[in-house]
């Protein structure tokens, strides 16, 4: 293809980089896909998926603890695809991305070793609950190898092709040294590199210590992070530095390692560098003439000479995924937080609209909490309607000790216990609609103008209503006769109310087609206290919401909402509107 490499290594190089890379993201999202079906459906990953996950060339899991994707091996494989694609535009004169990707890859394989070998070695001595040895282990070990293999031949290959950048003067031929502001990203990228590639590492002997009472207290100590930093830059700067004089953000650059003859430097050499870079503040020192690690060693960090674009083009190409990386770890945290929020305020709407509703239409079926705003007692009441005449409204006084919160059943048990002995009062309709708060900001507010509806100097405000007649829907969920919960035929619910009927389904949002005919009979919860609603297009992975009209046995309806939301988690939310 070119003078720099032969036809044999062009090709070596370009398609595997092409090929490799179209093949990680693929399985990246193929795995992803598998593990969201699974979370989402509760199924149980088929042996048949799961060899997706085999042929994933990289296994950097800090991105798996927030999510199934893997945003960090997508992005790496994104850079070695991108490269490739320059690799065969530019005819091989630029290998940066390739070289960069490919360090991880090779540093990734080598430190999956270890865990092959510890998972063996638990499984053979049985060492864990449901450690088994599975013949999977055998095929990633291998494929790791071949990785490994495949990823050291394109790197010295890449590295043989470099030359060192110089510049001629009057007074001579001096070697370019790399500029500060790169040696400053050199650090950030290759410590990211570090975490990524060796955390999954440390996941395992953290899991293989789990029987050591002295590793178990080691890992605990502060101390042990400092050590487990220290050991990793003794692997991670050495293999690299010997072996081909570059990190992986050094290959980014176009930088190598070498020593006051502008040779490679010796394996002591690198060693004494990689020691000096423990010294506290040591990242920073290079911003002066050399840095503590470079000057202590006698070694230089300079420039290879360019055969692509500008590095500084580079940077910009990775500034850009910064703002994604920031959004994806801490962005997605405030939309979580809003949508939370959003959805707090209208749950707090339906309640409030749903209190008010009831005291306008105030009837001998309800039963009002109230919650003391002085908590001077240890206890609920309960104010049971017996009777409406106009404005005034006979109650029964109903007491729940040792509570601080009334549940639907709790409240008709506690009615039907002290119904005959409770001490009636006559209240003002008035009463009830100031004891009800408007707004989440009234809640527990000691100033505002809550009821003291026993004249005894204690101020309440009404927390729940509940209709004693009436049914009570709770727990909604989707109903699915198949095993795997791959498809949904319907949503159920539990009832812990008296008996009624569905009279209908109306969708606000989403398209579901209800199936049945209704009305649809809602039983006695002693005889059934499950209702089902059937659907044809449910799916578990898709969100709705949809208005419920339920009749009683009186011939009194409710109304109500039930959404089922992807944000800010996956999750039912029912409110009774009327």
């Amino acid at each position: 293809m070119n003078h720099i490499y032969s036809k044999k290594q062009s090709y070596i190089i370009g398609f595997s980089s092409f090929f490799l890379s179209l093949l990680g993201m693929i399985a990246i999202g193929k795995t992803y896909y598998v593990i969201k079906n699974a979370t989402v459906y509760g199924a149980e990953t088929q042996e048949s998926e799961s060899i997706f996950w085999l042929f994933k060339p990289l296994y950097l899991l800090l991105g798996t603890t927030k999510t199934a994707f893997d945003v960090w091996e997508f992005f790496i494989l994104g850079m070695l695809f991108l490269g490739s694609i320059i690799f065969f535009i530019k005819k091989g004169k630029d290998t940066r991305l390739i070289a960069f990707a490919f360090s991880v890859i090779l540093i990734s394989n080598l430190v999956s070793v270890p865990s092959y070998i510890i998972y063996i070695i638990r499984s053979i001595l049985k060492i864990g609950d449901g450690v088994k040895l599975h013949y999977f282990v055998f095929i990633n070990a291998v494929l790791s190898l071949a990785y490994v293999v495949l990823s050291f031949y394109i790197l010295k290959t890449i590295k043989k092709a470099k030359t060192l950048e110089a510049v001629t003067t009057e007074t001579g031929t001096t070697i370019k040294d790399t500029p500060k502001v790169q040696r400053f990203f050199h650090f950030i990228i290759d410590t990211l590199i570090m975490l990524l590639v060796f955390f999954p590492l440390l996941m395992v002997i953290l899991d293989a210590s789990s029987k050591s009472h002295f590793l178990k207290i080691f890992l605990k100590n502060e101390f042990a992070l400092l050590v487990f930093i220290f050991i990793l830059r003794m692997i991670y700067y050495p293999f690299f530095e010997i072996v081909f004089g570059s990190t992986p953000a050094k290959f980014l650059t176009e930088s190598r390692v070498v020593n006051y003859l502008a040779k490679h430097p010796s394996g002591s050499n690198i060693f004494q560098r990689t020691l000096c870079r423990s010294i506290p503040f040591n990242p920073v020192s290079f911003f002066w003439k050399t840095g503590w690690h470079d000057s202590l060693s006698n070694t230089h960090v300079v420039k290879e000479k360019r055969t692509g674009f500008k590095t500084s083009y580079l940077l910009l190409i990775l500034l850009v995924f910064i703002p994604y990386i920031a959004f994806y770890y801490f962005g997605d945290k405030l939309i979580e937080n809003y949508e939370a929020k959003k959805e707090n305020q209208l749950t707090q709407d339906f309640i409030y609209s749903f209190n008010a509703n009831s005291i306008q239409n105030i009837n001998s079926d309800q039963a009002y909490v109230l919650r003391d705003l002085g908590y001077h007692e240890y206890e609920v009441v309960i104010l049971k309607v017996e009777k409406v005449n106009g404005n005034e409204v006979i109650c029964k006084k109903i007491i729940q000790p040792k509570t601080y919160t009334a549940s639907f059943l709790s409240v008709r048990e506690a009615y039907q216990q002290q119904k005959d002995t409770a001490q009636t009062y006559i209240l003002d309709k008035k009463d009830f609609l100031n004891a009800a708060p408007k707004n989440l900001n009234e809640m527990d507010d000691h100033l505002r103008n809550a009821v003291d509806f026993f004249k005894n100097g204690k101020r309440y405000e009404i927390s729940n209503i509940y209709t004693l007649s009436s049914p009570v829907l709770e727990e909604p969920n989707f109903w699915s006769e198949d095993e795997f919960r791959r498809t949904s035929i319907g949503i159920i619910f539990r009832n812990y109310g008296k008996s009624g009927k569905i009279l209908s389904v109306k969708n606000l949002e989403g398209e579901v087609k209800w199936t049945d005919h209704f009305p649809v009979e809602i039983k006695n919860p002693q005889t059934d206290g499950n209702i089902y609603l059937k659907a044809e297009n449910l799916k578990p992975n898709e969100g709705f919401s949809v208005e419920i009209l339920v009749e009683d046995s009186l011939k009194h309806r409710q109304l109500y909402r039930v959404d089922r939301k992807d944000n800010p988690y996956m999750r039912f939310n029912i409110n009774q509107l009327k």
